[in-house]
């Protein structure tokens, strides 16, 4: 890809408002994410993924943590549009370290060694909604009625519980995950 049609491309994308999935389409050639296999690590380390030209990665990071992404190809360049929702390191010229910072979505952009656009992955920051619910089902095994959604930045809670004691219990366990975020329309079982 020449030089000329790249900026060419990205002035259409500022003047024009077309989307970064155009821009995926025409730019990002396959490239497969390896797996990193290295002891100790404290981020979660992503598993095998291409990016075709066709199709923009969606990659998901829970809220307070990481992933690890290793690319074959080295990089020299790596860019979160929004810093505010996610972080990103660079470990090496080809791994990749993304935190969550916040709730939402972001996109991460990266440069070959020749300052070429060579990957576009769409970030999405979650709730960690898979610890909360086996923090809940740890805490309460005996409530197996509830319904666990998210909405945007908040966690709904639906179904039945035993009494209103075990409800608000669950509505402070999921305020530590989403604090004064939980929607708890949780009702009684004789209700």
């Amino acid at each position: 890809m020449n030089t000329r049609y790249f900026w060419r491309s990205i002035l259409l994308i500022l003047f024009t408002g077309i989307s970064s999935n155009v821009l995926a389409e025409e730019l990002v050639e396959k490239m497969a994410i390896k797996p990193v296999h290295e002891g100790g690590a404290s981020a979660t380390i992503e598993t095998q993924v291409d990016i075709r030209s066709s199709k923009v990665v969606m990659k998901h990071i829970p809220l307070g943590h990481a992933i690890v992404l290793a690319f074959p190809h080295p990089f020299s360049h790596a860019s979160v549009a929004n810093p505010a929702v996610a972080d990103s390191l660079i470990l090496s010229q080809t791994q990749l370290y993304l935190s969550g910072k916040d709730i939402g979505y972001t996109t991460l952009t990266l440069w070959d060694t020749d300052k070429k656009l060579s990957a576009v992955v769409e970030l999405v920051v979650h709730l960690p909604m898979e610890a909360f619910r086996h923090n809940l089902s740890t805490l309460f095994p005996e409530e197996k009625n509830i319904v666990i959604t998210t909405a945007h930045e908040h966690i709904v809670l639906t179904g039945q519980v035993a009494n209103a004691d075990i409800k608000d219990k669950i509505g402070q366990v999921a305020g530590a995950y989403a604090p004064q975020k939980v929607l708890n329309f949780l009702k009684f079982i004789h209700q």
